[in-house]
């Protein structure tokens, strides 16, 4: 069910550039599930959203690249599940927003040297793309950082308590 959520999040904001919420969702999974059953979520959605996306397949490098960053976000969020959600909430949103720009940060990085990679440009000449993803790469940070610490305790709150396991 948190990989068909995942997925239509997906979906939800694909007309707005690097604001998206389907990482927030294996995050949230993470919470529930515990580290294993999230990064299977993550993969899951991440493979269906990637596979079927209306703005078309990604190269195969960057769809791998991607499947690892849902992954991880998974496990990160899975396998710190009790200190994320521990604490005042004002410790929990911080806790929860410096997750989000962790493994948005790591999805970016993967993502953006994967590109380049996958076109057959020489690494040495990379550089113009990882300086063009940049503005593209803050966008999603600083969205998901915003997105993590404010909705994810409240989703945890209203729907955590009663179903993790």
């Amino acid at each position: 069910m948190l990989t068909a959520v995942a997925v239509a999040g997906g979906y939800l904001l694909v007309a707005v550039p690097n604001v998206e919420i389907l990482t927030l969702t294996i995050a949230f999974s993470g919470l529930l599930l515990g580290a294993s059953s999230a990064m299977l979520v993550g993969l899951a959605a991440g493979a269906i959203f990637g596979t079927l996306n209306v703005m078309g397949l990604p190269y195969p490098p960057v769809w791998i690249a991607q499947l690892l960053g849902y992954a991880f976000a998974g496990f990160l969020f899975g396998r710190l599940r009790h200190s994320f959600i521990t604490g005042s909430s004002t410790s929990i949103a911080f806790k929860c927003g410096a997750g989000g720009f962790a493994v948005t940060l790591l999805f970016d990085i993967l993502t953006n040297f994967a590109f380049p990679a996958s076109t057959g440009v020489a690494p040495a000449n990379w550089w113009p793309y990882l300086v063009a993803g940049i503005p593209f790469a803050l966008i999603h940070i600083l969205s998901n950082t915003l997105l993590f610490a404010l909705l994810l305790p409240v989703a945890y709150r209203r729907l955590g308590q009663r179903y993790a396991i």
